[in-house]
């Protein structure tokens, strides 16, 4: 007989990670609404992302927020579809990959309701870790490189290629056939492996002051990291928006976003918009670019066949998987929060 509740994952406040999680063995497990094209799917598999961090801190409240407390973080999943709704393009057994996406939870835990939409089906070469980690890294980085337009023979220097979104991103651009690509990260061997020209050791070099950047500049800056100035530091060494040049912003210049009160939402939304506004009317300087990103199950269906494939390597953080206990999802979430994950960070829920 089945039990109507559920092992989970708990923030409990907002706040730093490690008093806010804790586990519950008697959580209710959900239910899907009928004619909502959901499925209820047995997790195997959780990864973390930064946006999962957010929600966490509580510092965007006024952007994402949970619909209750306590609630259960994590979003991107891979596990056994267990129910499904009538008419659903899925079956009871099948393997997926899925993501609440902009809600931001419900996936640490044994059991999550998914929307179709933002669902499709894991190719049976592909690892359950492995498949876990795609949905928000790799659906961000697929739209980050629409979004710069990288062509066949643009020179692109990616600012973070060693994180999970970077990562991804790298191997993406490579297929493009870019006549030089770079990249900033303190694993140089792993960024060669995966296509890098050149990496640049941000501990011990600023690639905002590389020489032969400044001479022969940038078609493309893609940033990955946030903070720091980056765009201004870029001018240096990225063409104008004339020649064509482009820096598109994966993370804005704050890493940690503060929107708790109107005001701050304002503020924020205002220096997310200004520079794309007023660098469209300077062509003098480099184009500033947003990435807008969603999960689709279409986009999330190329990835797969991506990494099936092998076109597409998706990298783990060397402590991942972490277990599905308390200190195992505290310490996942900490590494997500220190933004120096080489790779995606995930949880293994379960054994298939």
């Amino acid at each position: 007989m089945k039990t109507s509740n559920m092992k989970a994952a708990l923030v409990s406040r907002f706040g730093e990670v490690d008093p806010a999680v804790s586990i519950s063995t008697e959580w209710p497990r959900p239910k899907i609404n009928p004619g909502k094209g959901e499925v209820l799917v047995r997790i195997l598999a959780c990864s973390t992302a930064a946006g999962d961090v957010h929600v966490i801190s509580g510092r965007m409240t006024m952007v994402v927020k949970p619909p209750s407390m306590p609630y259960i973080p994590g979003k991107d999943v891979c596990g056994i579809v267990e129910e499904v709704d009538q008419g659903s393009k899925f079956k009871v057994g099948d393997c997926v990959v899925g993501s609440g996406d902009m809600a931001a939870w419900g996936g640490m835990a044994e059991y999550m309701v998914l929307r179709e939409s933002k669902t499709c089906l894991k190719p049976p070469s592909v690892d359950i870790l492995v498949a876990a980690s795609c949905p928000d890294s790799s659906s961000t980085a697929f739209h980050a490189v629409a979004r710069a337009k990288v062509r066949k023979g643009d020179r692109v220097l990616i600012l973070g290629g060693s994180g999970g979104v970077g990562s991804s991103l790298l191997q993406l651009v490579k297929h493009v056939e870019p006549s030089f690509l770079a990249a900033t990260s303190t694993q140089a061997q792993l960024l060669r492996g995966l296509g890098a020209d050149r990496v640049i050791d941000y501990k011990s070099e600023n690639w905002w002051e590389v020489e032969e950047f400044a001479r022969q500049p940038f078609d493309v800056i893609i940033d990955c990291v946030g903070g720091g100035s980056h765009y201004s530091k870029a001018r240096r060494v990225l063409k104008s928006s004339w020649a064509g040049g482009r820096f598109v912003a994966v993370v804005g210049d704050d890493p940690k976003p503060l929107a708790q009160r109107w005001y701050q939402l304002l503020g924020f939304a205002m220096r997310m918009l200004w520079k794309p506004m007023w660098t469209t009317f300077c062509p003098w300087v480099p184009a500033y670019l947003l990435v807008m990103s969603s999960i689709q199950s279409k986009v999330l269906s190329q990835i797969m066949d991506r990494v099936a494939d092998g076109r597409l390597r998706i990298m783990l953080d060397p402590a991942s998987p972490h277990p599905f206990t308390a200190e195992g999802v505290r310490k996942a979430f900490m590494v997500q929060a220190s933004g120096h994950a080489h790779g995606k960070v995930v949880v293994k829920i379960a054994d298939p």
